[in-house]
């Protein structure tokens, strides 16, 4: 960057005088007058509320300002003005101005400012109606407090060039104008308008709706699983659709055997058609009875038996097709080749995987688990072509932890499928493969899997599993730090859920995006989306996904600074994942409360609450988070001047990284830690810490500037500890200085300009580094309890308990089911 080019943060304004464009169509010499009358007044108006102009830009001013504040309140200054003018001139000499203004880190050089902040102020500028102010999200977190600013929220908004829908927000000019539109006027006016509005704009093709219930059982209780099968494999089916949304049968069968009105069960699914009926099963024969209603204008469109004694999946294929052809549904060829194929399978092994898939989310045992697997092996061994047993039969070797076996029998599936053919098939194993190899942390391995599967399902425009498969590919970028193209499939995955009013999965999306976000080391976007998500979650009562996003805005209050709130959202989160055994969840949420505590200086507090997160970590088997966890249970002693304890868990994270072929999120920190540790008991020599300075400088020299800058911070600041340990104070002071100043550059990657100066501040690890905390060994730890309670809240039952919803994708599980009808997953402790 040039020694003239400057970095700083600026409010971004841009205004467009309204009028100017057809009065200088008409008389040139008028528009002139009044364009000299309205730089005028607004350059005045902008001075005196401590802001610059940039530059003219005929009928538009460029300004900056030093506060959000100052933008806003001198935007509602200039409507203010120029309204009292207006009243004042005739009808052919008015001035309206458009205003959008944006917080954000811009460059300066020769007085002009550039940069993609300045690219989005005027992208925003033209969404907002003559005489009114639009402003982007940045503004509106440093506005909000403020009691004489009045602001409505416009929803996320799809702007030219911009690559990622922006929420905007509209800024009134007083209370008045505040209370003479409402939310929903605003949106049909910015509709009408032609913005585009991702939330809430219908797309023009319309995505049909309909709902399978869960089909009534006529014969014995021992047929109950022929009905859940037959209801959710039609269930699956229609969902291959292209632009149909169907409800899975997650959310079907909580109203089995409820006695409630089709019309207010589209209602309550947010669907057009319901498909409702009753099997009867005796022997080998059994008979379908279905009716298809059309609740928008409230008429049954048929009602209609079919009978068979053999071939159960032939029916299946003509009741599928005659409701496609009922709503006008275009069949794609995908699924015609799918249910074809389907008609080829063994009978006997239908019913066989049929009843495996059943009992495993009605089993109460681990015996019972054996019999699913085996009753899938039977149905493997009748018919070696049917793929379906092979699939779900590896997904159980995977909830054992049994990759390898889980991808052999995934082999052969893959072989057979390659055989007959079957593309929908291959596309289904390769998505399989993925989930395998992301649980393992093979994410390179996964990846490649699942852009296969996305080929396949986007050639059969299977929009519901390109969604799905679009959601893991995004993940397991995340795992890779490649965040660009995370986001990337995240936005896709957005755009196709948004598409299928999927509100279940906007949330899950949102979810995603805040925890990439968090790992780009963007704060406020990443607590921004995580209120999103939370706020959707709660509307849809999940409470299993909103306790999930809870225990992440807690983490990242606790990494911006927010002590007090991160406590109370981790505690909250945490008494809810304990009740349903969610180990993975419930061990982040006591390192988050191991972390406020760290701040709170509480060092017992803080290595209760570790110890509490590593032994939940090794339940759920989450190694990843578990070598972060052990450094800090041994900085936690180290601060506590227990060294033997301290270098017994440094030690070991130490040990946990140089197993790993990548360096991971701890890593340089954990050895940086442990000569800080080394320095303290005279176990290292200045010269070992100039060989890790060495290496690090070397690693910051080959990165672009933006990585490197986001976590070396606190290495160079246990660096720094190191050599004072050491008395080499003159090294000291360098890499404290550093220290200071890779803080100051990871603060400028959050968007917000108060979350960024309280992610300065406010931690106490940032404090030691901007030297507000002068020596933590100089001030006592703070009397107070433990945010941790005694082990009651840690305490296992000594009898199973039947979770109340499934810990690994949020199943509502009010009938008591022992596995989960969606995912598999054991519902019992």
């Amino acid at each position: 960057m040039s020694e003239s080019t400057n970095k700083k943060l600026s409010a971004i304004m841009f205004t467009h005088l309204v009028e100017y464009d057809e009065y200088y169509k008409t008389d040139k010499k008028l528009a002139n007058r009044l364009l000299k009358q309205h730089d005028k007044i607004l350059g005045e108006i902008i001075n005196s509320f401590n802001g610059r102009i940039v530059k003219h830009m005929e009928n538009r001013i460029f300004a900056e300002f030093k506060s959000a504040t100052d933008s806003v309140k001198c935007s509602i200054a200039m409507h203010t003005s120029l309204k009292k003018t207006n009243s004042q001139n005739p009808e052919t000499f008015q001035m309206n101005v458009r205003v959008g203004i944006h917080m954000a880190e811009v460059y300066e050089k020769d007085g002009d400012l550039f940069g993609e902040g300045v690219n989005l102020a005027a992208r925003i500028e033209p969404i907002s109606k003559y005489g009114a102010t639009v402003t982007t999200q940045a503004i509106y977190n440093s506005i909000r407090s403020e009691k004489n600013i009045f602001i409505r929220d416009m929803g996320r908004v799809s702007l030219k060039n911009i690559k990622e829908p922006e929420r905007l927000f509209k800024v009134y000019n007083d209370e008045i104008e505040y209370n003479k539109e409402t939310s929903e006027e605003l949106t049909k006016k910015l509709i009408k308008k032609g913005v585009q509005l991702v939330d809430k704009i219908k797309t023009s093709s319309e995505v049909l709706s309909v709902a399978v219930l869960y089909l009534k059982n006529l014969g014995s209780e021992d047929n109950e699983f022929f009905c859940y099968g037959i209801t959710e494999d039609l269930i699956l089916d229609l969902s291959k659709v292209s632009r149909i949304k169907i409800p899975l049968i997650n959310k079907i069968i909580k109203f089995k055997d409820q006695n409630i009105d089709n019309s207010d069960l589209a209602a309550e699914l947010n669907v057009r058609y319901v498909i409702n009926g009753n099997i009867m099963k005796m022997g080998d024969n059994f008979r379908l009875s279905l009716q298809l209603d059309d609740c928008k204008i409230n008429k049954n469109l048929w009602s209609e038996s079919w009978e068979s004694n053999i071939n159960k999946q032939g029916l299946r294929s003509k009741v599928v097709i005659k409701i496609l052809n009922s709503i006008g549904a275009e069949i794609p060829k995908s699924l015609t080749e799918s249910l074809k194929k389907d008609e080829e399978v063994s009978p006997e092994a239908y019913e066989l995987f049929l009843k495996g898939r059943y009992l495993s989310f009605t089993s109460k045992n681990k015996v019972d688990k054996e019999i699913v697997m085996g009753l899938y092996k039977k149905s493997i061994k009748m018919d070696r072509n049917f793929i379906n047993p092979r699939w779900y039969y590896a997904f159980s070797l995977l909830y054992n932890n049994e990759h390898e076996r889980a991808v052999d029998v995934l082999d052969d599936a893959l072989i057979i499928a390659k055989k007959n053919n079957d593309i929908s098939g291959i596309a289904g194993i390769k998505n399989c493969y993925g989930v395998i190899y992301q649980n393992w942390g093979r994410y390179e391995q996964a990846i490649s899997n699942f852009e296969e599967a996305l080929e396949i399902r986007a050639k059969e425009k299977n929009l519901q599993e390109e969604a799905k498969v679009l959601n893991g590919i995004g993940q397991n970028y995340v795992a890779l730090n490649n965040f660009e193209k995370s986001f990337e499939c995240y936005n896709r995955s957005l755009e196709i859920k948004r598409e299928l009013d999927d509100k279940n999965g906007i949330a899950i999306s949102l979810a995603n995006m805040s925890i990439n976000y968090r790992r780009c080391g963007d704060y406020a976007k990443a607590i921004e989306y995580s209120n999103e998500a939370m706020e959707l979650f709660n509307e849809l009562n999940n409470l299993l996904f909103e306790s999930r996003m809870k225990m992440n805005l807690g983490l990242y209050q606790v990494f911006v600074g927010y002590i007090e709130q991160a406590e109370k959202n981790l505690k909250e989160s945490l008494k809810f994942l304990l009740d349903i055994d969610d180990f993975k969840s419930s061990g982040m949420c006591y390192r988050g409360l191991g972390l406020v505590e760290l701040n709170n200086k509480n060092w017992s507090g803080a290595q209760n609450a570790f110890k509490k997160a590593l032994s939940a970590h090794q339940k759920a088997e989450h190694r990843p988070a578990f070598e972060g966890t052990t450094l800090f249970l041994g900085l936690a002693y180290y601060y506590d001047e227990n060294y033997t304890e301290s270098e017994k868990y440094i030690d070991k994270s130490v040990q946990i990284t140089s197993m790993r072929k990548n360096i991971s999120f701890y890593g340089t920190t954990a050895i940086a830690a442990q000569l800080m540790l080394y320095s303290k008991i005279e176990k290292c020599k200045e010269s070992d810490i100039d060989n890790l300075v060495e290496k690090i400088e070397k690693t910051v020299k080959s990165d672009n500037e933006e990585s490197e800058s986001a976590w070396m911070a606190r290495e160079y600041w246990y660096i720094s500890e190191a050599y004072s340990n050491l008395s080499v104070n003159d090294k000291s002071e360098i890499y404290r200085k550093k220290s200071n100043k890779h803080l100051e550059s990871v603060s400028l990657l959050i968007s917000d300009e108060k979350i960024r100066k309280d992610y300065i501040n406010l931690p106490l690890l940032h404090q030691l580094i901007t030297g507000k905390e002068v020596d933590i060994f100089l001030s006592k730890p703070k009397k107070k309890e433990s945010v941790i309670d005694d082990e009651k809240s840690n305490k296992e039952s000594p009898s199973s308990t039947v979770f109340a919803f499934c810990p690994n994708c949020g199943f509502n599980n009010s009938n008591q089911f022992k596995f989960c009808p969606q995912c598999g997953s054991a519902l019992t402790n």
